[in-house]
């Protein structure tokens, strides 16, 4: 049987790490429109270079740099399966 989707679209383009467990959801994400699962990942991109650019800066307690990283490699190929550019918010 088919999943409904729970996806409260409004959250998903302000916190989508709180809605998705990986960025490849949203390209799977049947409630959302193409624009806004670019948005999502643009935003979600935006939040992780932001914090890494902080862990950079000594600002805070250190936080696993190493998945980040791979966050921001996996943010930038989903949004290039969606046919987007890669980018963070302008």
């Amino acid at each position: 049987m088919a999943e409904i989707s729970t996806v409260n679209p409004r959250q998903a383009l302000d916190d989508p790490a709180s809605e998705f467990n990986h960025p490849h959801e949203i390209v799977d994400n049947k409630g959302l429109t193409r624009g806004q699962k670019l948005e999502a990942l643009k935003r979600w991109l935006f939040d992780v270079e932001r914090r890494l650019a902080s862990d950079a800066e000594g600002m805070g307690p250190p936080r696993q740099a190493n998945g980040d990283v791979s966050l921001v490699e996996q943010i930038k190929a989903a949004q290039q399966e969606l046919g987007g550019e890669p980018q963070g918010p302008a």
